[in-house]
């Protein structure tokens, strides 16, 4: 949410573009307790509600956050679900394209066709009975550490499926 407000910082003054945040978890959080998380990581991007959460189910949205971009025409141009690390770099090109008049999904969905086209005329030059030798690999043996030695503190034999314990604070 802290790119994604950083982003809005970039855009609030542009008549042009409108940036909202969506709560989509319907009436799980008081509107209180909603704008003061909000305060409490300084986050200054305008928040709707989605009281009744269809969207969810509406747009097969499974991840939060799921990042969904409009053009001027209401035409759905990107649709991208989970977390993206370089937001902060990918969105103002796609902002500053669309304010340009680009058609951003036409361009994915052509990139797309000219992709599986390209793949589709290799799979067809490509002998169903041809084969490859694919090289065999050679592991060695483990090395000791060169600066510290290995040596066993303790043993349990009596757990049956041992696996990893987490410990957090809530």
């Amino acid at each position: 949410m802290e790119m994604f407000n950083h982003i809005y910082t970039l855009y609030q003054d542009n008549p042009r573009v409108r940036i909202l945040g969506v709560w989509a978890e319907g009436n799980n959080m008081s509107h209180k307790k909603l704008v003061h998380l909000l305060n409490e990581r300084n986050i200054d991007v305008p928040i709707v509600r989605h009281i009744h959460a269809v969207g969810k189910s509406v747009f097969a949205i499974s991840v939060a956050p799921t990042l969904i971009i409009l053009d001027p025409r209401s035409h759905l141009q990107i649709f991208e679900v989970g977390m993206n690390p370089v937001l902060t770099r990918q969105l103002p090109i796609v902002i500053d394209r669309l304010v340009d008049g680009a058609h951003l999904a036409t361009e994915i969905l052509q990139n797309y066709e000219r992709g599986l086209l390209e793949y589709q005329r290799h799979m067809s030059t490509v002998n169903d009975h041809q084969t490859f030798e694919v090289p065999r690999i050679e592991i060695g043996d483990r090395p000791n550490p060169q600066y510290l030695n290995l040596s066993e503190l303790w043993r349990n034999t009596s757990i049956k499926m041992p696996g990893n314990v987490y410990s957090w604070d809530q």
